[in-house]
Parts: C-alpha cells; sequence; structure tokens
C-alpha cells in the first residue's frame, strides 16, 4: 500500500518509531528478493504468489502471470494476490474467483491468506483428533479421509529438490518432521521409507544441534516437538500421556499455511475441540484412578500385594494397560488385563526368588490339573488368586459374548507356568539350552499372549472365539511373544547374569566366544527392528483374519513393553514411572486458557450423569449434568447416527466408569 501510494504521489507521514520500522521492513523485503528466484520451481510457494506485495520495479509480464493462474481462476489461491493479477491483466477468471469469495464471505470479509483446499482442512481435522485422543468418536470419518491420501516421499527422487530442502532446511521443518514421524511405520522392504528416515532425521538432528541460521523460522514449540519425536521412540509413547502432551502444548497443532507461516486454520485450533479433548481426558482419569481402586483392593484381598519376596507392581500394572493405546473404555478389560499382570509378577518372581523346586513343581500340576490341593503358603496364595481372575473373567466374557473361555483360560496359564517351571530348572541346574530352545520357552515365560488373547474375547465379543484364539497361535500372537521377551532381554542381562538365570543376549555370548557384549547388543538389536517390522505388517493389513480391536490391544502390549524396557529396566524401578503415573491419573493437563463454553440450550433434564468441572480454587471435582450437555459444547440441533456429538454421551464407558 506504500508502494501504491508513492507510486501516485500521495506523501505518508509516519511516527519516527514508525518509520524506523517501515525502513526495517522495506530492507528485508529487498534481501528476500536478492536472494530468491521470481518463480522458483523447487520452492512450494514462489515468490509470485506474493505478487500484490512486489515492488514497482519488479517488472513482470503478464503473460508470466497468466501462466501461473490456477483453473478456478486463483493465483495460488491468494486473494490478494488474484486481486493483484486481475488489476495487472484483466483476466475475468481472476474476476470470477474474486466475485465467488465476496459471494461466500460476505458476512466476515474475505480472508487475508489463501483459502485452504478441502483435503489439507479435512487432514488438519484429523491430525488434531488423532493428537488428542478423540478418533474413537469420529473413527469411521477418519478412516474415510485418510484412505484418500496416497501420495508420499516423491521428493526421493529428485535430486534438484533434495538439493534444495538441505539448502533451506529450516523451512522444511514440519515436512521433516511429519516424514519422519510416518517412517515410524515402516514395513519390511520398504527402502524408499528407510530412505526418507534417514534424510530427515539427518537434518531434523541439524536444526536440535544449533546450526540454525535463522532461529525465528523455528519455534521453541516447534523444536521441543523435534526433540520429543528423535528422542523417545514411537513405540515407547503411551497414547494417553502423549494426548495430554498435545493438549498442553500450545503450538502443537500450527500447521505450515503458506503466506502466514504460523497461521491457525479455524478448523486446526478449534477451541470446541480442545474443551473436547480436555473434558474427556479429565473424565478418564476419574475413570481410571475408580478402576485402580478396584484393583488394588482385589491385589490386597488375595494376599498378592503382601508378599515381600516379590515386586509391588499393582499401580505399575493397572498404569500401563490404562494408558497405552486409544481403545473404547472397557472397565472389565482393563481390570483383568491388570491383575492377570499382577499375576503374572508374582508368580514369576516366586519362580525365580523364593519357591523351592518341589514347591514350584507342584504349583505348576496344580495348574494343570486346576486343583489347589496340598498346596500352603505362598504357592496357595497364587493359585487361589489365579482361581479367583478365571472364575470372574470367564463370567463376564459368558455374559459379555455367550462364550465359554474356561479350558482356554486353564489352558494358557497352564502353558505358562510350565515355562517358568523349566526355566527354573535350566537355572539351578546350570543347563544352557541353545537360543532357539531358550526362545521357545521364553517366549511364553514372558507371558504377553496371557494379556491379549483373552481381553480379545471382551474387545471383539461378536468374533467367534476360533478367529480370535486359535491353536497354534496367529503370527501376530507369536511374534508379540517373541519381541517383549528379547526387548526384556537386552535391558534385564547384567542383573539376570548375577542371578545365574538365562539370557537370550548371554546365550549369544555362549555360542560365538569371539563375540563381545555390544556384538551381541546390536545382534539382538538388529533382530528385534526386523522383527517389529513384521509385527506392523500383521497390525495394519487389511483385511485380516483377526478383527481391529485385537491386533490394537497386540500393539498396545508391546509400547507397554517397549516402555519398560526402552533405555533400561524401568519395571524394576520403584519410582521411575512415578511423574508418569501423576500425569496420568492424578493431575489435571495445563491446558492454554480457552473461551468461555457456549451455552447449552434448554433441554428436558431426565436421569442425571456425571461430569467434571472446575470450583472456584480451579480444582476439578465430580459434579452433575443433563444427559444432553457435553463438554461445554452446544449440541446440534439435528438427529440421527450422522451425529457424532450426540454419540458422545451415550458412550458406554462413562456409564462402566460411573456406575
Amino acid at each position: 500500500m506504500i508502494d501504491l501510494a508513492r507510486a501516485v504521489g500521495l506523501e505518508i507521514i509516519f511516527h519516527e518509531s514508525t518509520e524506523c520500522a517501515i525502513v526495517d521492513l522495506f530492507r528485508n523485503r529487498q534481501q528476500i528478493l536478492e536472494r530468491e528466484k521470481l518463480v522458483d520451481r523447487n520452492q512450494y510457494y514462489p515468490l509470485l504468489s506474493y505478487l500484490e506485495a512486489l515492488p514497482p520495479t519488479y517488472k513482470i509480464s503478464n503473460e508470466t502471470i497468466l501462466k501461473r493462474v490456477d483453473g478456478d481462476g486463483s493465483l495460488f489461491q491468494s486473494p490478494s494476490a488474484t486481486a493483484s493479477a486481475y488489476l495487472s491483466t484483466g483476466h475475468k477468471a481472476c474476476l470470477a474467483y474474486l466475485q465467488s469469495l465476496a459471494s461466500n464471505c460476505a458476512s466476515n470479509g474475505i480472508p487475508s491468506i489463501y483459502l485452504v483446499d478441502e483435503k489439507l482442512a479435512k487432514l488438519s481435522l484429523v491430525y488434531q483428533l488423532v493428537r488428542l485422543g478423540l478418533t474413537e468418536y469420529f473413527d469411521r470419518e477418519k478412516d474415510d479421509i485418510l484412505a484418500q491420501i496416497y501420495s508420499f516421499c516423491w521428493f526421493l527422487d529428485r535430486e534438484e529438490v533434495r538439493d534444495h530442502i538441505e539448502k533451506h532446511y529450516e523451512y522444511f521443518s514440519s515436512v521433516l518432521l511429519n516424514v519422519y514421524r510416518a517412517s515410524n511405520l515402516m514395513l519390511s522392504d520398504e527402502q524408499q521409507l528407510e530412505r526418507a528416515r534417514t534424510f530427515s532425521r539427518k537434518l531434523l538432528e541439524k536444526i536440535l544441534s544449533g546450526e540454525t541460521r535463522d532461529e525465528c523460522i523455528i519455534s521453541s514449540s516447534h523444536r521441543r516437538m523435534i526433540e520429543h519425536e528423535l528422542g523417545l521412540p514411537w513405540m515407547a509413547r503411551l497414547d494417553h500421556l502423549e494426548h495430554r502432551m498435545w493438549l498442553e502444548e500450545k503450538d502443537a497443532c500450527v500447521l505450515w499455511m503458506g503466506k502466514l507461516s504460523w497461521h491457525r486454520s479455524s478448523l486446526v485450533q478449534n477451541q470446541d475441540i480442545l474443551q473436547l479433548a480436555l473434558q474427556d481426558f479429565v473424565l478418564r482419569q476419574s475413570a481410571y484412578r475408580m478402576e485402580l481402586d478396584v484393583v488394588k483392593g482385589w491385589s490386597e484381598t488375595t494376599g498378592l500385594s503382601k508378599m515381600e519376596f516379590c515386586r509391588e507392581k499393582t499401580t505399575y500394572s493397572y498404569f500401563a494397560v490404562s494408558t497405552s493405546i486409544s481403545l473404547p473404555c472397557n472397565s472389565d478389560m482393563r481390570e483383568v488385563v491388570a491383575k492377570s499382570a499382577i499375576i503374572v509378577t508374582v508368580a514369576d518372581d516366586f519362580f525365580d526368588m523364593e519357591g523351592s523346586l518341589e514347591d514350584l513343581e507342584k504349583l505348576t500340576n496344580a495348574v494343570q490339573r486346576w486343583d489347589g490341593e496340598g498346596l500352603s503358603g505362598h504357592a496357595e496364595t497364587i493359585f487361589k488368586a489365579l482361581v479367583d481372575l478365571v472364575t470372574d473373567f470367564r463370567a463376564k466374557c459368558f455374559k459379555q459374548s455367550g462364550k465359554d473361555i474356561k479350558k482356554n483360560l486353564q489352558d494358557i496359564w497352564s502353558e505358562t507356568f510350565h515355562s517358568w517351571l523349566m526355566e527354573a530348572k535350566w537355572s539351578r541346574s546350570g543347563g544352557a539350552p541353545t537360543m532357539q530352545e531358550y526362545l521357545d520357552v521364553g517366549m511364553t515365560s514372558i507371558a504377553t499372549h496371557i494379556l491379549v488373547l483373552p481381553s480379545s474375547c471382551l474387545a471383539s465379543p461378536t468374533t467367534p472365539l476360533h478367529q480370535l484364539w486359535s491353536s497354534p497361535y496367529q503370527p501376530i500372537t507369536k511374534l508379540l511373544m517373541v519381541i517383549t521377551r528379547l526387548l526384556n532381554d537386552i535391558q534385564s542381562y547384567q542383573k539376570e547374569e548375577k542371578q545365574g538365570k538365562l539370557n537370550f543376549v548371554l546365550l549369544y555370548l555362549k555360542e560365538n566366544p569371539q563375540a563381545s557384549i555390544e556384538d551381541s547388543i546390536n545382534f539382538v538389536q538388529h533382530l528385534l527392528d526386523q522383527l517389529k517390522k513384521e509385527f506392523l505388517q500383521h497390525v495394519l493389513e487389511e483385511p485380516c483374519s483377526l478383527p481391529k480391536p485385537s491386533r490394537r490391544l497386540h500393539l498396545g502390549c508391546l509400547k507397554v513393553f517397549h516402555m519398560f524396557f526402552n533405555s533400561s529396566n524401568r519395571y524394576d524401578s520403584d519410582m521411575d514411572m512415578f511423574h508418569d503415573i501423576q500425569k496420568a491419573l492424578v493431575v489435571p493437563p495445563r491446558v492454554p486458557k480457552l473461551k468461555s463454553p457456549m451455552p447449552l440450550p434448554e433441554q428436558p433434564r431426565p436421569k442425571p450423569r456425571v461430569s467434571v468441572t472446575k470450583d472456584l480454587s480451579g480444582q476439578f471435582r465430580l459434579g452433575r449434568f443433563p444427559r444432553k450437555s457435553f463438554v461445554g459444547c452446544q449440541m446440534p440441533s439435528h438427529s440421527g447416527p450422522a451425529n457424532r456429538w450426540e454419540k458422545m454421551y451415550k458412550l458406554s464407558s462413562f456409564k462402566l466408569c460411573f456406575a
């Protein structure tokens, strides 16, 4: 505007401080113009997209402008650039585009940046829903949108594009970060994605190293996201804590929007969605605390928490189950998996440290007979707790799905106790099985199949039992069992070497005398990388004989073990998980200030429901709200299956949590 005024002889007088800012503005613009070409075919938004801001000294032919006008009549979908193009060329298509904008945006005025295309708007919304943990309420819509996205990593095959990205890597930090995130789901033989991961990580590390030439380009929030992505493997993250992190990160959902690089789309930064995510998170915390109390009470009643010889991991077990992966709330499922994990921990310690070989054989035989006659002491306590768990879970499963899984449960526990007995005999006799013999037993003794197979019956109640729980186990279950055993062994070999226990890392050294401990760890790590890619193939493949909820349970279990054994043995630590547990179950998220909730319409007040509200001191309290209200958002006036908000307050999860 200043250029245009001066061009027609208008004198503009600014305040002295403003004049300095104007001089800096023109100087910066000139530096950009000298550095960049007018139309750079490698630059996603060339300078021509800023036509309205280019100075009169830039002589641009109408032919050059018209070559870049899109089919809809816009110049890079920018209203301001298109207006400038129309003034210069008089092109009727540009006028039609502007008239269409004026008609569509009459009430609020034409936006100052180019309009985002529909696919990007939808993808941005999915991005935020996933990050905030809300996709279970919009699962079908999410899948429909993502099914439209196919192309990826094309830039790796064009040397000039790669060179341009490497030269201006700061400007592509968001793209590089999302490419690196996508490579977390890399499958076997995806060489292009492997190259993309290496390429993006190299440049992201360069950004973190302080080599960035313009610190203003990389915000502190964006830098934290890069550090988080590179510092903690995706497999080692718990979904519930990830959702909290994104709730608390005020710039987490900022996307590159072209001419205003840190602009927030109204869809992306939607206050109602944040309100919904916050309320959903706090409701989950309340539900989790209630369920943890139930699990603690069971652990005390059965006597499992009172055994001094073993690790007391009641809270750890429940925390891991409840926060690992976003599945629709199922209180029964979380409780049975947590109780199973507690029994596994206590029984494993009993076989490792406390019981005599005679006691261990008696307990194993009792489990195989499913008869505790002759047991006493700790062995009797463990067996009674196991019978209580199986009896209770069998009844719940039969009530929900009509499946009687008594024999399945007895067989799977019998198999696991037998594997613990085998390992105890090896350790106490000094025997050394081969690596394969050890792994055949060790993949059972890690007991992950006990966690995922029974719970799959609750997660997929309509799926036939033989499909969920086949014999022999399905490949995805076998892979889970092997991977979790190796993850445990790679972080526990030092402790187990002192205890005289067997370990895959140590057995590799025995079978390869010339190898060092580093060689053994590298061998196991390489094996893990290959097995995890194969595992992901089974998790993601469609169609698949195993239903999606069961596959996601397998993935959640693997993420838990990855979290516990990522860089150390966190499961054996007494305090290492304290802060994570507090953030997951107790402390409300510190969310940037939200707008006041929209007023709710007057509705009939049938049976009251439970909500979480803040009192005057800022503390969250359980309260009541009418059926038609939810998270402070106005309910849509229409009804029917398309009304996703209607689905929110009908969730069986919250009925279970607050019954």
